[in-house]
Parts: C-alpha cells; sequence; structure tokens
C-alpha cells in the first residue's frame, strides 16, 4: 500500500457528504456555543484576561526592542534562553485559553499545572532564591548521541530535583510561610493534580450532569462549576507571571512609565479579582495573597539580573 491508497481507503470508508468526520460536526457547533455562552456570561474575565495577553504580549515586543536599540550586555549570558522561558509560558496561557473558550474549561485548567510550577519558578529567579543556569542550565548537552539511557534517566531525575528544592523554598517546607498557609497552599497544589494524573474533575463533572438524569454529552457542555475551577486558578497563575514580568527590562524603568501604569493597573485588577474569593469564604483567597506578598514583591522597578559567578546550582 502507498500513501495515495493509504489515504484513498480512509476517505472511502470515512466519508460521507463530501466530508470527513461528519459526526463529528454537532461537537463543532457545541464547542462554538460553549464559547458564546462563556464570553457572554463571564465577561469580566474575559476583559481582565485579554487585557493581561495584551499587556505580556507588549512586554515581550518591548523587551525585544530595547535589545535592538541597545545591544545585549555581554554579561547577560542567560537573558535570551529567559526571554524564551517567557514566550514559553504564553504559549501554554493561550493554549488553555483557546480550550477553555471551546467548552473544555478542566482541560484548560490541567495545562496551568505546568504553567503554575513555571510561574513559581520565575519568582524564584527573580527573587534570587534560585537562577535559570541553576534551574536548566545543567540540561546543555543532554541531547548528545553519546549519552546512555542512565545517564539521561540520572539528569532527569537530577532536574526534578532541583525543581523540587525551588518549589519547596516557593511554598513548602522551607517557604518560611505560615503553616496555615502551606496547608492552603498544599490543598491548592493537589487540586492540579488530580485533573492532570486521571482527569479526575472532568469524569466528576461529567457523572453529577449523568446522574442527575441528564443527558451524555460527548462534546463539550457548559456548565458554572467547571468554569469558575479554570477562571480562579488562571486569575491566580496570571497574577504570578504578571509580577514576574518587569524581570524582562535590561535597565531600570527600560520599559517606560505608561507599561509601568498599564502593570499597576492589571496588579490592582487581579488583585481584587481574588480578594473577591475571600468574601466568598474561601480560605485559598488570603492564603494566596500571602504567597504573593512573601514571594513576589516585585514591581515595575524590578530588572534582570544574571546570577553571580560564584553562585553554585542548589
Amino acid at each position: 500500500m502507498n500513501v495515495s491508497e493509504w489515504q484513498t481507503r480512509l476517505e472511502r470508508t470515512f466519508g460521507q457528504e463530501g466530508l470527513i468526520g461528519i459526526r463529528v460536526l454537532p461537537i463543532h457547533d457545541a464547542e462554538n456555543e460553549c464559547a458564546r455562552r462563556f464570553v457572554e456570561k463571564f465577561a469580566g474575565h474575559r476583559v481582565l484576561t485579554d487585557s493581561f495577553q495584551d499587556f505580556y504580549v507588549d512586554s515581550l515586543g518591548l523587551a525585544a526592542k530595547w535589545v535592538r536599540a541597545h545591544g545585549l550586555p555581554d554579561a547577560y549570558a542567560n537573558y535570551q534562553y529567559t526571554v524564551l522561558t517567557y514566550v514559553a509560558n504564553f504559549r501554554r496561557l493561550r493554549a488553555a485559553e483557546t480550550l477553555s473558550l471551546s467548552g473544555y474549561p478542566l482541560d484548560a485548567f490541567s495545562l496551568l499545572r505546568d504553567l503554575k510550577d513555571n510561574a513559581l519558578f520565575l519568582g524564584a529567579i527573580v527573587a534570587g532564591i534560585t537562577s535559570v543556569p541553576a534551574l536548566w542550565g545543567w540540561w546543555e548537552g543532554s541531547g548528545e548521541a553519546e549519552l546512555s539511557d542512565s545517564e539521561r534517566a540520572k539528569m532527569t531525575r537530577e532536574q526534578k530535583r532541583r525543581e523540587n528544592h525551588v518549589l519547596g523554598q516557593m511554598v513548602g517546607g522551607e517557604s518560611g510561610l505560615p503553616d496555615e498557609v502551606q496547608r492552603e497552599l498544599k490543598k491548592w497544589k493537589d487540586i492540579f493534580h488530580y485533573e492532570v494524573h486521571g482527569s479526575r474533575l472532568t469524569k466528576a463533572s461529567a457523572w453529577m450532569n449523568w446522574s442527575k438524569g441528564g443527558r451524555l454529552s460527548i462534546g463539550p457542555t457548559f456548565d458554572d462549576f467547571s468554569s469558575a475551577m479554570y477562571m480562579n486558578r488562571c486569575a491566580e497563575v496570571h497574577w504570578m507571571l504578571l509580577r514576574s514580568l518587569p524581570f524582562l527590562q535590561c535597565a531600570s524603568h527600560a520599559f517606560g512609565v505608561e507599561w509601568a501604569e498599564k502593570w499597576r493597573v492589571l496588579d490592582d485588577s487581579f488583585r481584587f479579582d481574588i480578594e473577591c474569593l475571600d468574601g466568598l469564604g474561601k480560605p485559598i483567597s488570603s492564603a494566596f495573597m500571602a504567597l504573593m506578598e512573601a514571594k513576589f514583591p516585585f514591581s515595575p522597578a524590578s530588572i534582570y539580573k544574571e546570577p553571580e559567578q560564584t553562585s553554585q546550582p542548589t
């Protein structure tokens, strides 16, 4: 069988009315309907999220513009890799947003787990708790063909150990945060784990609807619980990322007064959004606020810094 025959057989077997996958068309319609209802019902979330994404893109553009105009200082050996980290985070952010708007908020929620960890890593880097080379620089050369399977496995274990150590310093037993805050942040972390491993929240949501006499839906269905789960965690993760954005500045106030004012508006807006959860009796709100004050005390005055030459990986 050649490629043409392979394709023709699929088209002949699954084609109907000149289309492939005709039974999926109602699911496309359901996705579009979920997007319409999500935007209509949660307009405040969309305004905040879209504003933040606009600001994020602007920040990356200003970073590139500054480097073009001034050149990158020779000492900034890790700056380009740091920028790529911010770019990768934005792509993951957009992937989550696309899923949430298509009726899959809990799948979007699962993407936030990695984004949450990366935001915590960036916070630790900006604060000088760790550095880019300490967390990831040792991975250089890992793609070389001469590395054995055991060596690759050892490198993977070492990376995981270092990342876990940093997370412990940010939200765990080595963070210095009050015990009650650590307990709430542990629950916060576990919620992500439940969805990433086994899609437990997705299955629970579908089961609740079906067990109450609802119709089993193959495609997405709009529901407030799943949407709220995503939106609440989304605001927290985005706020951490916002606080780390000034680290892209290679010089003091390099992005200008207007950028700094926009940063402050977004910072106040995320604070307001998360404080609303406290009014609803959600203890994660005050715990997360404590995390932000202790571990993300950054502002538009923050700037990029290379780790000291004498610093060693943790």
